[in-house]
């Protein structure tokens, strides 16, 4: 990860090792986080990531390499005495015990003089803003209060480095929405380098500042968080960060034609005995009536809507190959069932082919900016704005409009994770 240096210039983490995992998997490890930063380690479970961060906390031995916090060279050391704070995906507290008692757990085991402990606690729970529930038992809480006492006795002993190990895995959709602005909030508040591993790319979204994608245990991009989403640099990686197929096929000069899709323009160097296939994102897509020349050359049938708030998603058949999710804008009402919509993209796409620049395999062919809409859609389609020419997929704008959001309780060996 290139970059600007964080707070005071130096690298809040460097890790390069190789390392093996559990079960045989290599670990192949080149990560930088940025000082008092938050970087997501994001990967598709069983990709290595917790196996990553044991790695990192001196839980697991290096087969070599190095890891590096606040320009320290720790890999020699304990994991107690590397200056780290652990979040366990399952928190790793103690339900019968009242919140004060989870945290001053991590200040016992540090064995901080009690005067100390006292002022540190009571900071803490302030900072959590958990004083008014200090001797609530931890089981009676919600989840993110949970969370909150799980973060707070992490850092207990002031760590230079707080790893935490997918702590909003076990959430539900509806609850882990709420859990990541706390957690954001919360890591944002705390002067601490952080590293979440998560498999969920809307945490990596909605927390981190730079994200780092784990494919079978070795870093394959890594970024500032939206250059990542926005350019996805392999189909693996695309598919991970959400993306959807639009349209693939074998290139017929310059057009991609799939039977019952469209067609669309592709770069001149696309070869016609290769696969091509054109990824974005659904948050990038609306779709619009079929005739009004805004689409990019992509078709597809309605399947099935559902209001979204004020506007609607639309279940959109792409042949008979897939369906994606999209958005529907154009009118009060949704298209109906059957119905044939065009696609608006309003964010990155992205062209990739069946050989990657280095090795076989998927990868990149070329990265394309937005379809540039000319005329912007209008809310009712009895009077629409006339089409411009038709948008070139190659051609760049100057702006994407993509906007990608009970335990052992015994305590761990590392400093501040009680």
């Amino acid at each position: 990860m290139n970059g600007p240096m964080g707070v005071s210039g130096l690298r809040g983490l460097e890790a390069r090792f190789v390392a093996d995992a559990p079960g045989g998997l290599p670990l192949r490890v080149t990560l930088d986080a940025e000082r008092r930063e938050v970087t997501a380690l994001l990967g598709a479970r069983g990709s290595g990531t917790s196996e990553v961060l044991r790695a990192i906390a001196g839980l697991a031995p290096l087969t070599s390499g190095s890891v590096r916090v606040d320009d320290v060279d720790v890999t020699a050391r304990a994991p107690h005495l590397r200056g780290l704070g652990l979040v366990p995906a399952r928190l790793g507290l103690v339900g019968d015990l009242s919140v004060a008692d989870n945290i001053r757990f991590g200040l016992t085991a540090a064995r901080r003089p009690t005067g100390e402990q006292a002022a540190r606690l009571a900071g803490l729970l302030d900072t959590v803003e958990l004083s008014d529930r200090a001797r609530d038992r931890v089981a009676d809480l919600p989840y993110v209060d949970r969370l909150r006492v799980a973060v707070a006795r992490a850092v207990t002993t002031e760590p230079s480095l707080l790893l935490l190990d997918d702590p909003l895995g076990e959430l539900h959709d509806g609850e882990r929405e709420g859990a990541r602005r706390v957690l954001r909030t919360l890591l944002q508040s705390l002067p601490v380098t952080a590293l979440l591993a998560t498999d969920d790319v809307a945490d990596a979204v909605a927390i981190a500042s730079t994200v780092a994608v784990l494919e079978d245990g070795a870093i394959v991009q890594s970024g500032p968080t939206r250059d990542v989403i926005g350019a996805p640099a392999s189909t693996r990686i695309a598919s991970l960060l959400g993306y959807e197929v639009l349209i693939e096929g074998y290139p017929d000069g310059a057009q991609l034609r799939e039977p019952g899709v469209g067609e669309v323009a592709v770069p001149a160097h696309a070869s016609s005995d290769v696969l091509v296939q054109l990824m974005a994102h659904p948050a990038a897509l609306l779709a619009v009536p079929r005739g009004h020349g805004l689409g990019f050359g992509v078709s597809g049938t309605v399947v099935h809507t559902r209001p979204v708030g004020p506007s609607w998603a639309v279940e959109v058949a792409l042949g008979a190959r897939a369906t994606v999710l999209v958005r529907w804008e154009w009118d009060p009402e949704p298209p109906a069932d059957g119905a044939t919509v065009e696609l608006i993209a309003t964010g990155i796409q992205s062209f990739f082919d069946g050989r990657r620049r280095d090795a076989p395999g998927t990868g990149v062919l070329a990265a394309v900016e937005p379809v540039e809409v000319l005329s912007p859609v209008q809310s009712s389609p009895a009077a629409p704005t006339p089409p411009g020419p038709t948008a070139d997929l190659t051609a760049p704008l100057v702006e994407s409009g993509h906007h990608p959001e009970e335990d052992d309780p015994r305590p761990l060996p590392l400093s501040g994770t009680g």
